[in-house]
């Protein structure tokens, strides 16, 4: 049986696992079966934290895993995670998951993910000379704009690919032509059918099983000519459709950018989408020019996924005497798609505390207020940032039903997560391989192992 198993395929794998989960009886032999035989499931150095659970109502075969940390100072890329929910403790121990040492140099940055799968963006690319891709001929604007204006040359997309960490299989989305983004992308996977669910998986697990999904990224569009490369005053939305592999939509707001402090994430909504960003109203002018300094203001954005429509919301802080508080861009964050909106930021100026926003919607849209939902504690703040008042820059995500921050400096590798069922505040311990050249990143996405959902459809659409 030993050398059978060996030489199995995941897809083999999954289904003989699968079948022996639909008796109850045989689900602890199987999973005793299973843990033993790392070979041939090919998984190096991971944990997988299945859980059984003797209660029938209880069917999740899979432990979900948030927060996920990378460690991107080395090219075995490892993932560690903290094992949470309603049980145990947050940030009960570490986890080590299985790395992105598979994936091309570089690419290591989990944007999004669903149903087991990771969205991960990265990579270098040399600058080449722009080519049109439009397949009608180009209109005037286009024409001006991409084939005979001055930036005639455009610095390429940095890889966007989706993988699944157990199976190492892994799709390159294709590349995107109308606008240049670059790293520092956030992302949202959305499911959008639905394969014959398995039996006992009922519950998050049941995403694993969805055939084809819709990716949302926003990002700042960059331009480039003969001399030097820069952000232009431009935010991007597109959407990759997994059916039929290409970039459906495309759409873009003139002046305004991504917070550039933080990286930043989206929130869903019906078929809206918000982000925080800035908007450019002026510059400090030294002259007749506009050679000055540009002024930015914090917003929201609410963009209609369909319709491509974007709305400006304004972001206004107010102290308890009325007077407008100096805050940083807000940070959107959403646990689930269609589940609360909330806005992550603190003060421009020596911040001691990070605040945390409820954006309260009739529906779809914003009414314009925001509900003080917790303030980071000063023993929080300071084990993150290692200092009571800090503009360091940190990463933000959320997941299950919490939201978890990373300082963003080299060998930080505390993890605070703000409970939003008991407004309760944890920190985590550094990881075992901690370490002067570590260098970690926080994944915008929880995960959910699962060897069937990647390999299932890739035969037709990866």
């Amino acid at each position: 049986m030993d050398i059978i198993w060996n030489v199995q395929t995941p897809d083999h794998i999954s289904d003989l696992y699968t079948q022996c989960l639909l008796k109850a009886s045989d689900r602890k032999l199987a999973w005793e079966h299973w843990r033993g035989k790392t070979k041939g499931s090919k998984i190096r150095d991971w944990h997988p934290g299945m859980t059984l659970n003797d209660r029938p109502q209880d069917c999740n075969l899979y432990e979900t895993y948030f927060p996920m940390i990378v460690n991107k100072a080395n090219d075995c890329r490892k993932i560690f995670t903290c094992r949470i929910n309603k049980k145990i403790p947050p940030l009960y121990t570490w986890l080590s998951l299985p790395r992105l040492d598979f994936l091309p140099s570089h690419v290591n940055d989990i944007i999004a993910g669903d149903g087991g799968l990771l969205c991960v963006n990265g990579g270098e690319k040399s600058l080449i000379k722009y080519s049109c891709t439009h397949q009608s001929s180009c209109d005037s604007k286009c024409e001006e704009r991409c084939c005979n204006g001055p930036l005639k040359y455009f610095n390429e997309q940095s890889m966007i690919l989706v993988c699944n960490p157990l199976t190492k299989e892994v799709k390159y989305l294709p590349k995107q032509s109308t606008y240049c983004i670059n790293n520092g992308l956030v992302a949202r996977m959305i499911f959008t059918s639905h394969c014959t669910q398995p039996p006992l998986d009922h519950d998050r697990s049941s995403k694993c099983h969805r055939s084809a999904y819709k990716l949302i990224i926003v990002g700042n569009h960059e331009q480039i000519n003969e001399k030097r490369r820069y952000v232009c005053n431009e935010m991007v939305l597109l959407t990759y459709d997994s059916k039929t592999d290409e970039w459906l939509l495309g759409t873009s707001i003139h002046n305004a950018r991504l917070v550039l402090h933080v990286k930043s994430d989206i929130a869903i909504v019906g078929e809206c989408l918000f982000i925080g960003g800035e908007i450019l109203t002026g510059y400090h002018r030294k002259c007749s020019d506009e050679s000055g300094s540009k002024i930015w203001e914090n917003k929201l954005f609410r963009v209609n996924i369909y319709e491509g429509k974007w709305n400006v919301i304004d972001f206004c802080i107010e102290d308890r005497n009325g007077e407008t508080v100096e805050m940083q861009a807000p940070i959107i964050v959403q646990c689930k798609p269609d589940g609360e909106v909330y806005a992550v930021t603190r003060k421009k100026l020596k911040p001691s505390t990070i605040h945390i926003y409820q954006v309260m919607l009739a529906g779809e849209n914003p009414t314009g207020v925001m509900k003080t939902l917790s303030l980071m504690p000063e023993d929080v703040f300071v084990a993150l940032f290692e200092e009571k008042t800090s503009l360091k820059s940190y990463e933000c995500s959320a997941g299950l039903h919490y939201i978890a921050f990373l300082a963003s400096f080299p060998s930080q590798s505390v993890v605070a997560v703000f409970d939003l069922y008991t407004s309760a505040w944890s920190v985590s311990k550094r990881p075992i391989d901690h370490g002067c050249l570590a260098q970690f990143s926080l994944a915008r996405c929880e995960w959910t192992p699962n060897f069937i959902s990647f390999s299932k459809v890739s035969r037709n659409e990866f």
